[in-house]
């Protein structure tokens, strides 16, 4: 999860399908404190990705997924 004013609606959307409304930013902080986590992602996080991408040094890269989730694994 990256850090963005889009994420700040987290809480409400994956609560709306639950029973019980959490408070506001509850499951943000799950995710903050999982063992994975130290912080949320920034969205420069993703820009350092996307520099490297379109640098030189990934000329050899191709078709690739990569995923800038902080060793974050969902299921």
């Amino acid at each position: 999860i990256t850090e963005t004013d889009m994420m700040q609606s987290i809480n409400e959307i994956m609560t709306k399908y639950r029973e019980k409304q959490k408070e506001k930013g509850e499951k943000v902080d799950e995710v903050k404190n999982m063992p994975a986590f130290d912080r949320l992602g920034q969205p420069e996080d993703i820009a350092n990705l996307v520099s490297f991408l379109a640098s030189k040094d990934s000329d050899y890269i191709t078709g690739q997924s990569i995923m800038v989730n902080g060793v974050a694994a969902f299921s």
